[in-house]
């Protein structure tokens, strides 16, 4: 099955301070995948979101005076594996920190969207036809009637 994975980080979903145009670079490739899902996934092309946390590789070691362990074989087999399940899921977080940070992201994200609920109704347009069918056509818009102008002064 042909397939895309495409890489981000948890950023992509939870911005980090300090590190916006990281950040927003990160929630792009979101986007992107997201669309791309869409316009492939009639073809067959799954499109697989890899969002890790923070590992640390050799290229900091010479930083911190301390060894570190690669956790990049780990994440290569995640993928991996993942990549050929019949039907690979749309994202894959990778690492605990990462997972807890999501989740509690996409939870809080949640509970504002519904805290706010009937007011995110309340400007749909009264019409039977809307039902949340993002293609319904909008009623037509009435011009106000301007009064004429009177040209006897």
């Amino acid at each position: 099955m042909p397939a895309v994975a495409a890489g981000s980080s948890a950023a992509g979903l939870d911005a980090v301070p300090g590190f916006g145009f990281s950040s927003a670079a990160k929630f792009a490739v979101e986007g992107l995948s997201d669309a791309l899902r869409q316009e492939v996934g009639p073809f067959g092309i799954k499109v697989l979101l890899v969002e890790p946390g923070a590992f640390r590789t050799h290229a900091y070691a010479g930083f911190s005076g301390e060894p570190v362990r690669e956790t990049v074989d780990a994440y290569e087999r995640a993928v991996l594996a993942a990549m050929e399940r019949p039907d690979p899921p749309h994202r894959l977080v990778l690492g605990g920190p990462a997972f807890d940070k999501v989740t509690s992201k996409l939870q809080q994200t949640l509970d504002a969207v519904r805290a706010d609920e009937a007011v995110s109704r309340g400007v749909d347009f009264p019409d039977a036809a809307w039902k949340g069918d993002s293609r319904a056509r909008r009623p037509p818009r009435r011009r106000p009637r301007l009064p004429r102008a009177d040209h006897r002064r």
